[in-house]
């Protein structure tokens, strides 16, 4: 069950950025909750701040010109019956096929009345890559 309802948030948290929707990647977080990149620790207490986290992502995105991404290494563990650890590598590819960025992001999700909701996302490089002891499949949605 676990497996299944990881790969249901997932697939609209990756959905929600190949489409840029935002109403769909907010609804996949907490608040409040934590944005973390090697730069910069964002503490986020409401949907607004939410929102434009995630515009100023999209605004990126469409900056580099991005077409597609892939996803690998994606699996979780169970921290505690309420607390999940996943993870999930990403590359960013552009319209003229090359990777403008690559990292591996960790995430914690917390489990309520069982549903998932993403609580703190953090972004390392792709060395810090790792294979969690739970593996899960994503369906991306992309043209190629």
């Amino acid at each position: 069950m676990l497996t299944t309802n990881i790969q249901t948030l997932f697939n609209c948290f990756q959905n929600g950025f190949y489409h840029f929707d935002l109403a769909k990647v907010v609804d996949c977080y907490h608040l409040p909750c934590t944005l973390n990149t090697p730069d910069k620790m964002s503490l986020i207490n409401t949907k607004t701040e939410l929102e434009l986290e995630i515009n100023n992502i999209f605004e990126q995105l469409a900056n580099e010109c991005f077409v597609r991404f892939e996803l690998s290494n994606t699996s979780f563990t169970q921290l505690t019956d309420d607390l999940l650890f996943a993870s999930i590598n990403w590359r960013f590819i552009d319209k003229t096929n090359q990777v403008f960025s690559e990292f591996s992001a960790f995430y914690h999700l917390s489990i309520k009345d069982k549903e998932l909701k993403i609580i703190n996302a953090t972004s390392h490089q792709i060395s810090n890559s790792k294979n969690l002891s739970n593996p899960f499949a994503l369906t991306v949605e992309n043209n190629s």
